[in-house]
């Protein structure tokens, strides 16, 4: 017969804390900038985008009002940088992003002329260096950002000209049937804004209303239901640019130096990070392999700048495993239950083991540093 009773005395709890460097969306704490190779093109307004751990800086402007078609590659891996096809069309005040492999750029302006918009759009293919025009965006505009969602390109917000006025337009380009489609406008409407898209949710943060007063103002856009939500605001107002880093939303504000916060969603809260080192403005911002780059801008004394710097967020993964120890007669079975709070009056069963030598030291992988368990061991 069969005899159960609980080995209180046989039980050691151990509490062994694991820290790794791996990425984690529930801790972004702080991080270190870096300075890289420089751009061969010197310019601001450019735009960023990554693919296959390559990021491609498209476009952008010099000073005096000079466009540029230009398309430079940068290996994060050997820290260098190298020529690609230009685009068709020069311009700057635009947008790029990536789908499936190609990227694409998006809108803009074409010279220095505010009403002289650009509505549209080229595809830039990687693998054969070459670039596509594709259906042109509905509303020409500049000063616009977009994220892709499920394989969709949503281009946000913007200018108009002459009168430089802001829009919270919404325009969906799905580059499989090569159409736009209408969707609901952004509650605020605003320009020179950020965008970063986390688990299907694309984040609107910041900018400039009418290309001139600032904007702190963070709205979510569900592409399901289809709806803005308004969010926790980012700590500083201003022309923004964001990036995303293991679900974690970082927004690049145009200060001396340039801000750096990160945002949250699970906890709709943002944290200051180190500002980037170098004083510019107008930079772009992309990221690669869970790297934040900030490349060109303007400097202080109104120079173009090739400055390419790299912030490495410090994100921590916590693991708490819980251990027992296990003395008692070998070949003896052993039920290991364990419960949440040691008032609750059922226990779950975690496992049923057969001693094979003893003392054994029993380790519940499954615990982690956000629930707290408790265990006991039952003879069989």
């Amino acid at each position: 017969m069969k005899t159960n009773h609980t080995i209180a005395g046989w039980l050691t709890l151990l509490a062994l804390l694991t820290f790794n460097l791996q990425p984690s969306t529930a801790f972004a704490q702080g991080g270190v900038w870096a300075e890289k190779s420089p751009m061969p093109t010197p310019r601001y307004g450019v735009e960023l985008a990554s693919i296959n751990g390559i990021l491609y800086a498209v476009g952008g402007e010099q000073m005096g009002g000079v466009m540029l078609p230009t398309v430079e590659a940068y290996d994060p891996a050997s820290n260098t940088w190298t020529n690609m096809a230009p685009m068709s069309t020069a311009r700057c005040a635009h947008a790029v992003d990536v789908v499936n492999g190609i990227l694409y750029s998006i809108g803009g302006r074409a010279d220095d002329a505010a009403e002289n918009l650009l509505n549209s759009v080229e595809a830039y293919d990687p693998a054969s260096n070459t670039w596509t025009t594709k259906t042109p965006m509905p509303t020409a505009r500049r000063n616009l950002a977009v994220g892709v969602v499920n394989g969709t390109i949503y281009a946000v917000g913007g200018l108009l000209g002459p009168n430089s006025s802001s829009i919270g337009t919404v325009e969906a380009y799905d580059p499989v049937s090569n159409t736009w489609t209408t969707k609901a406008p952004m509650p605020t409407a605003r320009d020179s804004l950020g965008v970063g898209v986390i688990n299907g949710i694309l984040y609107a943060v910041g900018g400039t209303v009418d290309g001139w007063f600032q904007c702190n103002t963070v709205e979510a856009y569900d592409p399901v239901s289809n709806t803005w939500m308004t969010k926790a605001p980012v700590p500083e107002s201003g022309w923004m640019q964001a990036g995303v880093v293991n679900g974690i939303l970082y927004a690049c504000i145009d200060d001396t130096p340039p801000s750096l916060f990160a945002y949250n969603p699970v906890t709709d809260t943002w944290t200051t990070n180190a500002p980037d080192p170098t004083l510019q403005h107008i930079f772009g911002v992309g990221v690669s392999d869970g790297v934040l780059f900030v490349v060109g801008g303007i400097s202080e004394n109104n120079t173009n700048l090739p400055t390419t710097e790299a912030f490495m967020p410090n994100s921590l993964t916590i693991n708490m495993y819980a251990g027992l120890t296990l003395c008692g007669q070998i070949g003896n079975t052993y039920e290991i239950d364990y419960c949440n709070n040691l008032g609750a009056s059922n226990w779950t069963a975690l496992t049923t083991m057969v001693l094979s030598n003893s003392p054994y030291l029993y380790i519940d992988t499954n615990s982690t540093y956000f629930s707290q368990r408790f265990y006991r061991v039952v003879q069989q």
